[in-house]
């Protein structure tokens, strides 16, 4: 005679979870260096997602801008992605299947490699903006957001009352990647580019040479605001106020 004994377990059912989504991390070291009316950019595309594991699962990356001045409390990524403009992407390879991913500590042939077109992940990737006069424009803040609840940082009534300080005003970049379905990874840190006129050209380069050495002579480029001296010795010399440079 055979006894077939049956184990039931109990368990407390939940709701259904639902699907791990893998998001690619923040691009790294964005760079963004003004040359006139360009700004050229760079970043790492991701090649890992937020929980550690690769391929990213990706196929675009992203960058964002938006003009305003500094406030306090600073922009939150969603005001800098509704009020910004989008500046451009770059189409990367995505995995095949982005369920299967590898972690940091497997070997690299684990899984197979992104495919398809684009930039490798973990490659360099660099977009250039041409700045336009809308673009210097800054943009039309919400009231919260351009000032905090109480005094600002560096606020003291006791000291002698001075005028406020020049608005700088700067345009911000952000760059994040985003999943084949449209999901969007977090962003990266911001670089900020003042939107300050920039300097005159210097003259054209007088060149001399002989057998031994070239050289180069300029006239160096006015500054734009001078320093005024002193009349006498026992007053110190004025400096003009001026927006900082960065």
């Amino acid at each position: 005679m055979i006894v077939v004994i049956m184990c039931m377990a109990c368990g407390k059912k939940g709701p259904p979870l639902p699907p791990l989504v893998k998001l690619p991390v923040a691009p790294a070291d964005l760079v963004a260096e003004r040359r006139g009316d360009t700004v050229d950019l760079q970043f790492t595309v991701p090649s890992t997602n937020t929980d550690g594991t690769r391929p990213a699962n990706m196929s675009r990356a992203e960058v964002y801008a938006i003009t305003a001045p500094k406030t306090v409390p600073p922009l939150t990524d969603e005001q800098l992605l509704k009020r910004g403009t989008r500046v451009g992407g770059v189409t990367v390879k995505a995995p095949k299947d982005p369920n299967e991913t590898a972690d940091a500590d497997d070997p690299a042939d684990e899984v197979d490699p992104p495919e398809g077109p684009g930039l490798d992940q973990g490659a360099l990737a660099r977009l250039a903006e041409s700045l336009t006069e809308d673009m210097l424009q800054p943009v039309e803040l919400p009231k919260d957001s351009k000032r905090s609840k109480g005094p600002l940082p560096g606020d003291d009534a006791s000291g002698p009352l001075l005028s406020p300080p020049p608005t700088v005003v700067s345009r911000t970049y952000a760059a994040f990647g985003t999943s084949p379905r449209g999901r969007k990874g977090p962003l990266s840190r911001r670089i900020e580019v003042p939107l300050i006129a920039p300097p005159s050209p210097p003259s054209a380069p007088k060149i001399a040479y002989d057998e031994r050495a070239v050289s180069l002579t300029w006239t160096p480029v006015a500054p734009g605001a001078s320093v005024q001296a002193a009349d006498t010795d026992d007053v110190l010399p004025s400096r003009p106020p001026r927006p900082p440079s960065s």
